[in-house]
């Protein structure tokens, strides 16, 4: 730049000096001036592009090819592969490197790692001016070649891992769409609330067994258990009349349920009511030794309320069931006393005395009773 610049400064000074020429000569050049100021100005602008084309020629023949071809899809432009700034072997380690592309789409090709990207940003960014400086930048790009293969391989290995991970997360989630789910009747979720009552009673939770045995009964409103529970949590409670007003409703459902009918003359029992007590145990009917709590409550209630025949019944249901058992052998001689039965009387009053296991105090009864007895028959 410093040349063109001196000859224009020379043009310069030679038009300023008109008066050491001949007039003749200046007078003849004077109509050839304006074509030969053109020609020097297209001669300099052609020395110019030759000089700006000869300086990027010389810088891009120093510089060695560090980048590698991200692009997978397009193919190498020749411009791009390495010149001869680098040695023989140098340029075909680098074409090796950089210029072979895996033969997958784009879609799927591999990502550059992070240090290889970081490795040539830095190698970019240092400048080119001096040939020392391009040797220091040959040898440090030979230097690192081998840590660029490993990280280069690197990505076709996670490549060819990656299907294998989809399918493995995939397995769990075809599992659970293979999970159907089991609706359960209203009986069964009954139960469970049933359950979780009881949990609750054992944890000292009345407020939740209660709730809970109401969502049960709910559910399932002939579920025996949970009703009988939750009257007797009630009366627990001092809450009698709400306890009878349970088993009631339950006793519309199920007239012949003997816990029912039990509970709820016990209850009424508890509470004084005797006569009801006998009425709802007299609507029972059940064998003696499935549910012998009926006919030994409702033989004592007949018994107090004067009703002897039904008590006389039951105590002899009860020795059927139980043969050795003297109570009910002393019951039936009773009942057969206030019927005006001397004669079954005295025989209940004998045979309770041979039985096993009598207590002395009723051993002491039963034999006053048979002692009058025989001396009334006298």
């Amino acid at each position: 730049m410093s040349v063109i610049n001196k000859m224009l400064r020379d043009l310069d000074k030679r038009q300023q000096q008109p008066g050491q020429q001949p007039a003749a000569t200046a007078a003849a050049q004077m109509p050839s001036s304006g074509i030969g100021l053109w020609w020097l100005v297209i001669i300099m602008v052609a020395l110019l592009l030759a000089v700006i084309v000869a300086f990027a020629w010389q810088l891009n023949s120093d510089k060695p090819v560090l980048q590698p071809q991200v692009n997978s899809a397009q193919p190498a432009s020749p411009e791009l592969e390495p010149t001869a700034a680098v040695n023989d072997g140098t340029a075909a380690t680098a074409t090796a490197l950089y210029s072979v592309t895996p033969a997958v789409s784009p879609q799927n090709s591999p990502t550059v790692p992070a240090e290889v990207v970081d490795d040539d940003r830095q190698l970019q960014t240092e400048p080119t001016s001096t040939s020392a400086e391009l040797n220091t930048l040959e040898v440090r790009s030979e230097a690192e070649q081998p840590p660029i293969i490993e990280k280069t391989t690197t990505p076709t290995v996670a490549a060819e891992q990656s299907p294998q991970v989809s399918q493995s997360t995939e397995s769990p989630k075809s599992e659970q769409m293979s999970v159907e789910q089991v609706q359960l009747s209203p009986n069964e979720l009954a139960e469970k609330k049933y359950q979780a009552a009881l949990d609750s009673l054992q944890k000292e939770r009345p407020d939740s067994a209660e709730q809970l045995f109401k969502d049960a009964l709910a559910l399932n409103p002939e579920h025996i258990q949970a009703r009988s529970r939750l009257a007797a949590l009630w009366y627990g409670r001092g809450n009698g009349g709400e306890a009878l007003q349970v088993l009631a409703r339950g006793v519309a459902l199920l007239p012949q349920q003997p816990d029912w009918r039990l509970l709820q003359a016990r209850i009424q029992r508890a509470l004084s009511d005797d006569n009801a007590a006998l009425a709802s145990l007299q609507q029972v009917s059940v064998a003696v030794a499935q549910m012998p709590d009926v006919f030994i409550l409702r033989a004592t209630l007949a018994q107090q309320l004067g009703q002897y025949q039904q008590a006389l019944q039951d105590y002899q249901r009860l020795h059927q069931w139980q043969p050795d058992d003297a109570r009910w052998l002393l019951g039936a001689g009773v009942a057969s006393e206030y019927l005006e039965q001397p004669d079954s009387a005295l025989s209940y009053y004998q045979r309770g005395l041979a039985a096993r296991e009598l207590s002395q105090s009723l051993q002491q009864f039963m034999q006053q009773r048979v002692q009058q007895l025989e001396e009334q028959g006298e």
